[in-house]
């Protein structure tokens, strides 16, 4: 019951469980893990991880125009 549990009312792949994610797994399945704060992290995680990439890609464009002018000086 509890394995049909955690793949049809928690939408866990029983075949990603594994001996190392088994505790988190368990955690979750008993309501000690907070699943939306957890969610909720990963969306920021994301969010931040993007924001990033378009500041290297703002960085890399700005050094591009910078090494431009530089070389126009010359």
């Amino acid at each position: 019951m509890e394995l049909l549990r955690l793949r049809y009312q928690l939408g866990i792949k029983l075949e990603g469980i594994t001996e190392e994610n088994a505790p988190v797994v368990r955690a979750i399945a008993s309501g000690e893990l907070n699943t939306d704060a957890m969610r909720d992290n990963v969306l920021r995680i994301q969010n931040v991880l993007n924001a990033s990439e378009s500041l290297a890609r703002e960085a890399a464009n700005l050094s591009s125009a910078a090494e431009a002018l530089l070389s126009q000086r010359h």
